[in-house]
């Protein structure tokens, strides 16, 4: 069973290496010095580790409560894996929402029929295609839909 002070004395070696607490908790020591908490657990006949935090940021006790808050989820079934991505990929869904604004919709509305008005009028004139697919690839489509409605001065 680890000590805080076994912790704080931890120095850094040519290879990773662990320290065993109990139940699965560890902490890896890297060559460069920092120190990371891990849990090592099995669900469904498949070993896991996770990571818990870093060393000195979470302390030892936080460290042992985080472990037997997991142990818990998992005796009852829950994967905390599993549970932490869904997570994850709820406050990136909740980020997109946030990002995705009415005048973002409206821009991107605006961006489409001005890329449909650039390719009637480059069809209408003759243009060859493969003109159109550089000005298309280049991103330059609202630019040279200006210059054919004569808006943009040279």
């Amino acid at each position: 069973m680890l000590t805080d002070l076994n912790v704080r004395g931890a120095k850094p070696k040519s290879k990773n290496y662990k320290l065993f607490d109990q139940r699965g908790l560890f902490l890896l020591i890297t060559p460069t010095g920092c120190r990371y908490w891990r849990l090592r657990f099995q669900i469904d006949n498949v070993q896991r580790e996770m990571a818990l935090g870093q060393y000195p940021e979470m302390t030892l006790a936080q460290a042992r409560l985080a472990q037997a808050d997991l142990r818990s989820k998992i005796k009852v079934g829950v994967d905390p894996l599993k549970e932490r991505e869904e997570e994850v990929s709820a406050v990136k869904a909740a980020e997109r929402l946030k990002n995705d604004t009415f005048g973002k919709a409206v821009e991107n509305y605006f961006g489409f029929v001005a890329t449909l008005l650039f390719l009637w009028r480059v069809l209408a004139s003759g243009w060859r295609c493969a003109v159109l697919m550089t000005f298309i690839f280049s991103g330059r489509t609202s630019f040279c839909l200006c210059r054919f409605l004569g808006t943009v001065q040279q």
